[in-house]
């Protein structure tokens, strides 16, 4: 997965932007969503770059919500947002050629004969 400096979410471009020492009221943070300015900040320092994937869809998450007039600010409502934030990731990383029918391995041809046989075995 890529990490784009410009992510379209409900509509809107967010900004995203990894930077360095990222925290609010002390807190050190993985990342943050600023739904009025339209930016999304991922911390650089994260040791793993899957993780700052992970904190993008995080945010994006947020955003998706904050669009919907949904509050994610509970506990609770944060632990739903990381859930999905990680099992999200590893469905587009396990399957994104799959769904989205790009990349170097995706032959439309492939995708006709498995679709034949699929339907010959019904």
């Amino acid at each position: 997965m890529k990490i784009p400096d410009r992510l379209k979410i409900g509509g809107m471009e967010y900004l995203v932007a990894e930077c360095r020492e990222l925290t609010s009221k002390g807190k050190r943070l993985s990342g943050m969503a600023d739904h009025e300015c339209g930016l999304i900040s991922i911390n650089r320092d994260e040791t793993c770059y899957e993780h700052r994937c992970v904190t993008l869809l995080h945010e994006a998450l947020h955003a998706l919500a904050n669009q919907a007039d949904i509050d994610t600010s509970s506990k609770k409502a944060e632990r739903l947002i990381t859930v999905l934030a990680y099992g999200l990731y590893q469905l587009l990383m396990d399957n994104g050629r799959r769904l989205f029918d790009i990349g170097p391995e995706y032959n439309p041809e492939d995708v006709a004969i498995r679709n034949e046989e699929d339907d010959e075995a019904l």
